[in-house]
């Protein structure tokens, strides 16, 4: 799942989501899954990730990982709330909430710093109910993007323009926390969003 759209030489559509690997089946995708991202069957995708897949200890107090460990989290976090955007999808809420409560669990926050990554994960908690769980991301990755704008902004403007992406990227993800929060009317965290992006 690492490869981009051009190494499958126009087979995507054969595709069948599983975990970390497609697998090639005769079922061509229908449109509804091609819009979601492809095909995920969700019964072997599940039982990969909460049984079989093995973490390497990224939840371990202090562990040291490198650029590439850090890298290859945000793949990890994108295809488990793909897996949990399907089951949303059938119905299967509590399998949903166990695989999104597993990513944060195996990949936590003091180890693996949320990145853009971690606002599917958000958003999948406020679809189904869980608001609490989803205020909290949604007030960290907004803490962590704010900070980070902070910082590009301060740059002196012949520097500030090495940081032409990452400041568009910190712009639209506290955008689409404020979106996000709207939607599920968590009202007075859209108003505090709000008020610190005009602030």
């Amino acid at each position: 799942v690492t490869t981009g759209d051009d190494a499958y030489v126009g087979m995507k559509s054969y595709f069948q989501l599983e975990g970390l690997a497609y697998r090639f089946v005769p079922i061509k995708q229908t449109p509804s899954e091609e819009a979601q991202g492809g095909r995920v069957n969700t019964e072997i995708m599940y039982d990969n990730i909460m049984n079989k897949f093995l973490w390497g200890g990224m939840d371990k107090p202090g562990v040291n990982l490198d650029e590439n460990c850090v890298r290859m989290v945000g793949n990890l976090r994108m295809q488990m709330s793909i897996l949990a955007g399907a089951l949303i999808n059938e119905g299967k809420n509590e399998k949903a909430i166990n695989v999104l409560d597993k990513c944060l669990k195996v990949m936590p926050d003091e180890n693996i710093p949320y990145d853009a990554s971690i606002y599917t994960v958000c958003g999948a908690y406020y679809e189904l109910g869980e608001s609490k769980k989803a205020n909290e991301l949604a007030k960290k990755l907004f803490d962590i993007y704010e900070g980070d704008l902070r910082i590009y902004t301060a740059q002196k403007p012949n520097r500030r323009n090495a940081y032409s992406r990452d400041i568009s990227q910190a712009k639209e993800v506290l955008k689409r926390l404020v979106g996000l929060t709207q939607q599920y009317k968590q009202e007075e965290l859209t108003k505090e969003f709000m008020n610190r992006i005009q602030g």
